[in-house]
């Protein structure tokens, strides 16, 4: 999970420094917290699917879909208060995405090459 999330986070970084001109610190933090919600989450969705024929839906599931999206929904605006950890007014120009792209991919390119030696 964290080789994903940072992988993403290089690969979306400079479209995001671009366009919003901030880069999120706590992404990793984040995501470790965020993702294993969402997978629960989403079993438990389905199987509740599932359930919907059970005339009510039994009051446990929706209290425990209740609960995990009220505390995920706590933990996101925790991390939204964190700011020192959002660093602020990055400019770059599209030249310099294109350019940090490229280097991103010639550091891949490189990387491969010396994987097959």
């Amino acid at each position: 999970m964290t080789t994903v999330t940072l992988a993403a986070q290089i690969a979306i970084s400079p479209i995001t420094i671009y366009y919003f001109n901030q880069f999120p610190g706590l992404f990793l933090i984040a995501n470790w917290v965020v993702l294993p919600f969402v997978a629960l989450y989403l079993y438990i969705g389905i199987f509740s699917v599932l359930l919907i024929h059970l005339k009510p839906l039994p009051y446990l599931v929706i209290d425990f879909l209740d609960l995990m999206t009220s505390s995920l929904n706590n933990f996101v605006l925790w991390i939204i208060e964190q700011e020192n950890f959002l660093i602020e007014n990055i400019r770059i120009n599209i030249y310099e995405v294109v350019l940090i792209y490229t280097l991103i991919f010639l550091c891949y390119s490189s990387y491969k090459k010396i994987i097959r030696a």
